[in-house]
């Protein structure tokens, strides 16, 4: 079984506060912080219910959204990290609403679609306690998820069943516990990251 491809299908950094005074965040606040012309801008869902904000920007595919203890900046125009401006929309998000707001950690979270050889066998997945668990029972999907910590930065990777047989959907979180953020080296990092989960697919697949 290979790698034929692997899809980025959706990037986002978020950032973690003790809370988020949410009084002065309004539809308009939010748009403000995009260079939307004013076609683009009326087409800007706001969605607002107890607690939560969200901003949909369909022309860029990002959405923003702010919550009691959170913000979080999403891209899901399959673009590469390298091309996408979304360290830089989450710098505005976060520079205008956080206000006196002590930021706890930030972190990112990666979706891939990845398009294999042939079928996925699920039952690599499966320790001896799992098998016992099936005993004579046909296998239909399995996944697997691990945590594990590289320097300070805690990452949590998942491999998910996929609509097609012949795929796999991989999700992965990196949290870091900070209480600053160095937008300068956020782009790096953000790359690295990304480039750390592609190397942690093709482990897994055994390429």
């Amino acid at each position: 079984m290979k790698i034929v491809r692997s899809e980025i299908k959706k990037i986002n950094i978020t950032s973690l506060f003790d809370q988020v005074d949410q009084s002065q965040i309004t539809s308009d606040a939010i748009r403000n912080l995009f260079d939307l012309k004013p076609e683009e801008k009326a087409n800007t869902p706001f969605i607002e219910l107890p607690g939560t904000k969200v901003l949909i920007l369909p022309v860029t595919k990002k959405e923003v959204v702010i919550e009691p203890n959170r913000m979080r900046v999403s891209d899901s125009s399959a673009t590469d990290p390298k091309a996408s401006a979304i360290v830089k929309d989450f710098e505005k998000v976060n520079e205008k609403f956080r206000a006196q707001s002590k930021l706890i950690a930030y972190g990112f979270n990666f979706e891939f679609l990845v398009q294999l050889s042939e079928n996925m066998d699920y039952s690599l997945l499966l320790s001896d306690p799992l098998k016992r668990v099936l005993e004579k029972n046909d296998l239909i999907e399995a996944g697997s998820r691990i945590v594990y910590k590289k320097g300070q930065h805690r990452i949590e990777l998942q491999f998910v069943p996929a609509p097609q047989k012949d795929q796999i959907v991989v999700l992965s979180n990196v949290h870091n516990e900070s209480d600053t953020i160095n937008y300068s080296s956020l782009q790096a990092e953000l790359i690295a990251f990304y480039k750390d989960v592609l190397e942690a697919i093709k482990r897994f697949i055994g390429e």
